[in-house]
């Protein structure tokens, strides 16, 4: 993923201090590119979403904060892609049961932080 202008673990807000812990506040990958015959810079955001469930919240705000602090320059546009597994992948690759799942955050994608969310996220599923 780190191939054709992929970077990684990029920090949310630069301006954060130093001597905090940074791992809520980065993404695990991010790609700026510009379309032949369109005006505006786009922006792709990825985010490995393999860890407990606990962090759902945490992985979507932090998908949402890049793309809405990416859009605050004008002709921007940004789109997260958070990277699940549904819960038989997680059967099948014996991860712990304690990693969230496809139907933990399309739950609170669709209600919990339906309010609180306001760009694109899309979930790539591992079957």
């Amino acid at each position: 993923m780190l191939l054709n202008g992929w970077e990684a673990r990029i920090l949310i807000d630069r301006q954060l201090p130093d001597e905090i812990s940074l791992a809520n506040y980065t993404i695990d990958y991010q790609l700026i590119f510009e379309s032949q015959g369109c005006d505006y810079k786009h922006q792709l955001v990825a985010e490995m979403c393999f860890d407990n469930r606990q962090a759902i919240g945490t992985n979507l705000l932090k998908a949402d904060f890049a793309n809405r602090n990416f859009t605050a320059v004008p002709d921007r546009a940004s789109a997260a892609i958070l990277v699940v597994l549904n819960s038989g992948a997680r059967e099948a690759g014996r991860w712990d049961n304690g990693v969230g799942v496809q139907d933990e955050y399309s739950l609170a994608l669709r209600r919990v932080y339906t309010h609180n969310i306001s760009t694109t996220i899309l979930l790539l599923v591992v079957v």
